[in-house]
């Protein structure tokens, strides 16, 4: 079996590609990163890789700022906090601030989470907690990782992208999922539009390749019948993230924002967090929990 990563750095090109065999117990073939200063908007620190051959490849991606400023790197004007995106085209599949708030079981057994010492050190490097990571297994493609800091904050990053082999395949979770669906809708332009909804909800997972996944949700709010379109990924602990767009009829409210959620057993939980941008402004907050039918 062949699969080939090949990284596209911000401001360089590196191209490398591996050839790894099943049987071998390797935990970990290619280590790219690229250090720059991180902006906010468009200064953001970007990070490019594609993953080519015909197999999915399970990716870690590592956004790094605080935990570099201690020995043995003493990098000065390191990003307090970041915040670290992953693309599939234009797409938000994934998002991370905080490492340890999705994925902290599945990281940690890499070996490689943020909170391990930095080389020749036997404490964890400072700031750890807030660095960002996401384990993921990706099929064959082009990818975009973001770095950006929390709150507007700027300073020195690093992305990282490492190679993995031997990890939990993430769960197959194509199906149609019914439950309920509690959502709040909060700061509207017109305050009789806020409120906390209750409904029947549907999510139906229509597609997926490996970590990467499609489908929609719905469910009530007032009067609107409101449908999202879900794209996101799952983990092989069943986390999921990523983002969302939707339409309520028959008001025409449309909204965007992410989500992240689990899938345990055969319940799915998904946790939206976004915004109504068109034919209202309103901050919307909600959690769909479904089981598989």
């Amino acid at each position: 079996m062949k699969a080939a990563l090949r990284i596209v750095l911000a401001f360089s090109v590196v191209s490398i590609a591996t050839v790894f065999l099943p049987d071998k117990a390797l935990a970990q073939l290619v280590n790219m990163s690229t250090r720059g200063f991180v902006g906010t908007g468009d200064n953001a620190l970007i990070g490019g890789f594609i993953i080519g051959g015909t197999s999915p490849v399970e990716v870690l991606i590592r956004g790094r700022g605080r935990s570099m400023s201690g020995a043995p790197f003493f990098v000065p004007g390191t990003l307090a906090n970041t915040f670290l995106q992953i693309l599939s085209e234009q797409t938000v599949i994934a998002s991370n601030d905080n490492w340890q708030a999705t994925q902290q079981a599945e990281i940690i057994a890499t070996g490689l989470d943020p909170c391990r010492p930095n080389p020749g050190q036997s404490t964890s490097p400072p700031g750890c907690t807030q660095e960002s990571a996401i384990l993921l297994t990706l099929p064959p493609g082009a990818y975009t990782a973001i770095l950006s800091g929390v709150g507007g904050a700027t300073g020195v990053g690093l992305i990282e992208v490492f190679e993995l082999i031997g990890g939990v395949a993430p769960p197959n979770i194509l199906s149609t999922h019914i439950g309920s669906a509690l959502v709040t809708q909060a700061n509207c332009q017109n305050p009789g539009n806020n409120g906390t909804f209750g409904s029947i909800a549907t999510v139906n997972i229509s597609g997926q390749n490996a970590s990467i996944f499609s489908g929609t949700g719905s469910f009530a709010i007032a009067i609107n019948n409101v449908t999202i379109n879900l794209f996101g990924t799952v983990t092989g602990g069943g986390a999921l993230a990523g983002s969302f767009n939707g339409l309520a009829v028959p008001n025409g409210f449309q909204s965007s924002g992410t989500f992240t959620g689990s899938v345990i057993g055969k319940t799915m939980t998904i946790n939206i967090s976004g915004q109504v941008t068109v034919g209202e402004t309103c901050i919307i907050i909600g959690v769909l929990s479904a089981s598989r039918r």
